[in-house]
């Protein structure tokens, strides 16, 4: 009786190995606490086989085989990496909870993480010329008395809380906790904080930059009470 030769099973590479996540921290300042709705960065070993980002919204809570679960609720996904998994830290998520990473059957241990209820971070590169959308730069500095945006996470629940976690604002979609901009020691009310429309998980803050400054500006968002890290803006007069 003729026997069939044997499957090659080294020509396949199973990743039988679980996931490991070491950190998860907002995704602009990289530090912890998570706010509610807020944009997070997941570090770690073995997250997912390949990588792939979200084509489209809202996003979706399974991509390349992995899913991340908050208190066994599954976060909306804009990235995965062996390495990192960009979320949205659902709007629901208790203040302080665990969270476990699946990958294709395997299944990370129950990890903790730190939230708040506002946990303001602006990105880099996140201040542009309200007019053009162009960043603010020393080669194109703000000028005093002149609107820009804020592009930032972590400012946590919205008021009302219309729009569900994964999904864009369609429309304006102010937060609820108070915000307030602060350049070097001058605070400002901005005249919108909220979701950026057509965006999952980032806030958008117009603000006008105070008169009578100019130079390298310290800027810091306000939320609730919680400072920012903060950032540079050049302004001329």
């Amino acid at each position: 009786r003729r026997r069939d030769p044997e499957p090659d099973l080294g020509a396949f590479e199973v990743n039988t190995r679980f996931p490991e996540p070491r950190a998860v921290v907002d995704a602009a300042a990289f530090r912890p606490p998570l706010a509610p709705g807020g944009l997070a960065t997941l570090f770690g070993e073995n997250l997912a086989d390949i990588t792939a980002s979200a084509a489209a919204l809202p996003l979706p809570t399974a991509l390349a085989g992995v899913a991340v679960l908050v208190e066994g609720r599954a976060a909306p996904l804009l990235y995965v990496s062996p390495v990192q998994i960009n979320f949205q830290l659902p709007y629901e998520a208790p203040a302080t909870g665990r969270f476990t990473v699946v990958r294709t059957g395997f299944s990370s241990v129950a990890a903790p993480y730190a939230g708040a209820p506002s946990a303001p971070a602006i990105f880099a590169g996140g201040i542009v010329h309200a007019s053009t959308g162009r960043p603010v730069t020393a080669a194109e500095p703000a000028r005093a008395g002149q609107f820009v945006s804020i592009y930032a996470t972590g400012l946590g629940a919205l008021a009302p809380p219309g729009v569900p976690t994964g999904q864009a604002a369609s429309t304006p979609a102010p937060v609820a906790a108070p915000v307030r901009v602060r350049f070097n020691a001058t605070a400002v009310t901005p005249s919108y904080a909220g979701l950026a429309i057509g965006y999952a998980g980032l806030y958008q803050v117009n603000v006008q930059a105070p008169s009578g400054m100019s130079g390298a500006v310290q800027v810091e968002l306000d939320a609730g009470g919680v400072l920012s890290p903060a950032v540079m803006m050049v302004v001329t007069p």
